[in-house]
């Protein structure tokens, strides 16, 4: 009989260990997708602050029972934000059994009487929770608050009053989206126009109220040509 070399083996020899590989490949694909092993007993939140914990599983809508592998985080994700205080949301697995949903709540920037509540409005002008008082920070504003996109242009406005302005504001107006108007605490009229170029009309407003001039009125509608009175 031939004798059976070394080179001969390691053909035997690699195909076994190819085989090995497939194997173990195979079984940890059957763990992580279809075994009980690894499937959702847990679903965790974080992030959040005015939102319920519950609230948000409720809304994500995870199905318990699936293994972490075969979660749709993408979907999970999105319905977590039918909350409407939730501005944003990312789901992460944690093994061997649990689901993260991380929220970024929406921010007020601005409130809306309706009725003898308010309604909270953040920066993108979506109106998110509705509260008995308004928050202390929030520029009260009036505005039609079943027109969205009156709320958009309002809330970008809003958004713009950053720091000392948005102290001394203590009324916004929207009779419509190019005629809104400040009210200060120092009796000024501010004239805004519409929402186009808020934070530089901010600024504008902002170092017109550094001087000790009387005014009555300050009307930034044309901000590259603004006006005081």
């Amino acid at each position: 009989r031939r004798p059976v070399t070394a080179g001969a083996r390691r053909p035997h020899r690699a195909t076994v260990v190819l085989l090995v590989a497939v194997l173990l490949l195979a079984v940890g694909t059957w763990v992580a997708y279809f075994s009980p092993l690894l499937v959702v007993r847990e679903v965790a939140v974080a992030g959040e602050r005015q939102v319920k914990a519950d609230e948000v599983i409720a809304a994500a809508a995870v199905p318990m029972g699936t293994p972490l592998a075969r979660q749709d985080v993408q979907g999970i994700a999105e319905r977590a934000t039918r909350v409407p205080a939730v501005q944003a949301a990312s789901v992460t697995r944690q093994w061997p059994s649990t689901l993260v949903v991380t929220v970024t709540e929406r921010q007020a920037v601005l409130v809306v009487r309706q009725g003898a509540d308010f309604l909270l409005v953040d920066a993108t002008g979506v109106a998110f929770d509705r509260v008995p008082s308004a928050p202390a920070g929030a520029v009260q504003a009036e505005a039609d608050p079943t027109n969205r996109q009156l709320l958009a242009d309002v809330g970008m406005v809003a958004g713009a009053l950053s720091g000392g302005l948005g102290r001394e504001v203590t009324r916004l107006t929207a009779a419509s989206p190019d005629r809104i108007s400040l009210e200060l605490r120092s009796g000024v009229l501010v004239n805004w126009g519409n929402a186009a170029d808020s934070p530089l009309k901010a600024q504008i407003v902002t170092a017109l109220l550094k001087d000790d001039k009387p005014r009555k009125t300050i009307d930034v509608s044309s901000p590259n040509n603004p006006a005081v009175r």
